[in-house]
């Protein structure tokens, strides 16, 4: 069972990601190396 804190932790992870890529996708900064984006995030969130 995890503790309230790391649930805090991890909803803030993902928030922070999620809003990471957002912002990277309205500057454009992954150009046509989406999907390299994608499991380079997943893989920070595992």
């Amino acid at each position: 069972m995890t503790s309230l804190g790391d649930r805090i932790v991890t909803a803030i992870w993902y928030l922070a990601s999620g809003a990471l890529w957002v912002t990277a996708a309205k500057y454009d900064a992954f150009g046509d190396n989406w999907l390299i984006a994608a499991l380079v995030i997943a893989a920070l969130q595992s």
